[in-house]
């Protein structure tokens, strides 16, 4: 028994729920172990030091110090990730500018049948926006005159309501929170 400590030295590490079986096994090892009562010992004077030694508490002025230290590396942090942002933005669109001069210069040697087709486009895209106007239109119309009023007055309310919650929910969640001193 002198051999196996495993279950007693775990146990000597509980500081509480050990059966009465346990308590009693540990007590007989212990009087018969060296090795595990210097390890008793050695936590009863660690914990005994613990037990006696002082309460710190923190420098004066740690907490605004910290405060101050956080609000700083969050600034800094801010000014980073805007850095690398900004520098990705103009990388990409030096390389979307220099893709369209790429592919526009063989355009530019022909430029009549090129601004002919861009004109061309122009106006089917001008001719396809009036025509999707008139449908919005007539669609409008129909649904003005299907629904009634109340229904319309409802809706109304139901819209305004959920953007004066989204508007609530998003300054609670956007509210910086401090802590308190």
């Amino acid at each position: 028994m002198a051999n196996n400590h495993q279950p007693f030295e775990s146990w000597i590490f509980t500081l509480e729920g050990l059966s009465a079986a346990e308590d009693r096994a540990l007590q007989e090892h212990l009087k018969e172990c060296e090795s595990c009562q210097q390890l008793a010992q050695a936590l009863q004077g660690v914990e005994s030091r613990l037990r006696a030694a002082a309460e710190l508490s923190p420098a004066p002025g740690f907490t605004a110090r910290w405060e101050n230290r956080r609000a700083g590396d969050q600034i800094w942090r801010q000014r980073w990730q805007t850095y690398w942002v900004m520098q990705a933005s103009i990388g990409g669109a030096a390389f979307l500018l220099l893709l369209i001069v790429w592919i526009a210069l063989p355009l530019l040697r022909m430029p009549v049948p090129v601004l002919l087709a861009w004109v061309y486009q122009a106006f089917g895209v001008l001719s396809y926006l009036g025509s999707l106007g008139e449908a919005a239109l007539t669609v409008s119309e129909a649904l003005l005159g299907a629904i009634p009023i109340t229904l319309w007055v409802a809706i109304l309310v139901a819209m305004g309501s959920l953007g004066a919650l989204w508007l609530v929910a998003y300054q609670r969640l956007t509210n910086p929170r401090r802590a308190a001193l």
